[in-house]
């Protein structure tokens, strides 16, 4: 789908018994990742009952990848999200991120005219709170954007695996784990380049003052393994008005590959009791 110049790939299909009144679960995957990521919730055992619409980010799968990283921006995520919805004559949403996708589900439901019935973050965070630690955070991600495109996708994607953060997913089947190596490799060594120095965390806003705008319901899920963001997750339960908070036993940062069946039943049941 064509919005505001460039082409977005998505996926719609139906998770479950989906009811005519549920509004769509609208999903966005986390860096390096893809709407791909979230065809799980088609199979069986694992149905949240909703129509869902996974979308790929600007430089992620099949999704264009512009040359200028102010594309990518917060700013213009959530421009391009709503005109998305609206093409899609969708109303309302429910909205899921997670890790860059809750970054971006997070900025859209702040927005003016936002169409988020309820909001779900996956081990998602509101930004630095200090413009030292941005500064910082924005240089690092300028270092990686640099050596991914001189080194190549495979030798990046053999470092991401290594990282501290993902370290809870050695109990993750070889089969799914192979699925996600497919997708991180799979990707285009610009478009993730670009999309770190336009949409990482060193150039989002901080949004930690503007939580208490947020009203709709909200669930923050994050894994226990996972101490950082467990303590966000935490303290931003705190300052929104109308939030659910749930640290999961026995999974880390990605929740829905750890263990996507209690993913789908924490979602399920979060949107079946905020209807």
């Amino acid at each position: 789908m064509f919005v505001n110049g460039m082409h977005y790939h998505m996926l719609d299909f139906l998770s479950g018994e989906v009811k005519q009144a549920d509004v769509p679960l609208v999903l966005l995957h986390g860096f390096a990742g893809a709407a791909t990521d979230f065809l799980f919730l088609a199979e069986a055992g694992f149905e949240v009952n909703r129509r869902c619409i996974a979308i790929d980010a600007l430089g992620h799968g099949l999704s264009d990848v512009p040359e200028d990283p102010s594309r990518y921006r917060m700013e213009c995520v959530v421009k391009d999200i709503d005109e998305l919805i609206a093409k899609l004559n969708l109303q309302r949403i429910d909205l899921a991120g997670y890790s860059m996708g809750g970054r971006m589900a997070l900025a859209y439901t702040l927005a003016p005219g936002s169409r988020v019935s309820r909001l779900v973050l996956e081990s998602a965070s509101p930004g630095l709170k200090s413009a030292a630690e941005r500064v910082v955070r924005e240089q690092n991600d300028a270092e990686l954007a640099q050596s991914i495109e001189q080194a190549g996708i495979e030798y990046f994607v053999a470092k991401w695996e290594k990282l501290d953060l993902f370290s809870s997913q050695c109990h993750v089947s070889l089969e799914r784990l192979a699925r996600q190596r497919e997708t991180r490799l799979s990707q285009s060594t610009k478009g993730l380049a670009r999309s770190l120095l336009g949409a990482g965390t060193g150039n989002q806003p901080n949004y930690w003052d503007f939580l208490y705008k947020i009203d709709v319901p909200s669930l923050l899920l994050s894994g226990i393994f996972d101490q950082k963001f467990t303590t966000i997750a935490r303290e931003m339960s705190m300052l929104l008005a109308n939030a659910q908070y749930e640290c999961l036993s026995g999974v880390g940062h990605n929740i829905h590959l750890e263990n996507p069946a209690l993913y789908s039943e924490r979602v399920f049941g979060f949107l079946e009791r905020t209807t």
